[in-house]
């Protein structure tokens, strides 16, 4: 593993550390509506990643991950659209409260699959790419 590869797909977090920071620690306000859908979008940027930099002859498996990787991020943030207006009724009484939503749940499980799974390949195809990247750059030297 490389850290050059960390460093590419780890730029792509950085919504979900303005999250945080913002709207937590700044601003005081409840992270928990737009946190689940920044974290489910960075593994949709994972995913494209994967998409295009691997290559597997006869296979669609990355187009796959990344359109499904993308279906998950869209149920995260319409489930986290109805957190947010949960968390501005009357409903919501704290932490307890919000567990019993089905629109958290929803929303965190679905942004949990579309991070874990591209971050999981990611990691599996990591070496892969980094040997393909460095193939290509030593041919490249070589001609110029």
């Amino acid at each position: 593993m490389t850290w050059e590869s960390w460093y590419k797909i780890g730029l792509s977090a950085l919504p979900t550390m303005f999250t945080i920071l913002g709207l937590w620690l700044y601003w005081g306000e409840n992270p928990l509506p737009a946190l689940a859908p920044n974290l489910g979008f960075w593994g949709v940027v994972i995913a494209f990643y994967l998409f295009t930099h691997i290559y597997l002859p006869n296979k669609r498996s990355p187009f796959y991950l990344t359109v499904c990787t993308a279906c998950l991020w869209l149920v995260s943030s319409i489930t986290s659209r109805n957190l947010a207006r949960f968390l501005a009724s009357d409903e919501y009484t704290g932490a307890l409260s919000v567990l019993r939503s089905k629109d958290f749940w929803y929303s965190y499980v679905m942004s949990t699959l579309a991070l874990v799974i591209p971050l999981s390949q990611f990691i599996r195809h990591e070496p892969r790419i980094v040997a393909e990247s460095e193939r290509v750059g030593k041919s490249a030297g070589e001609e110029g």
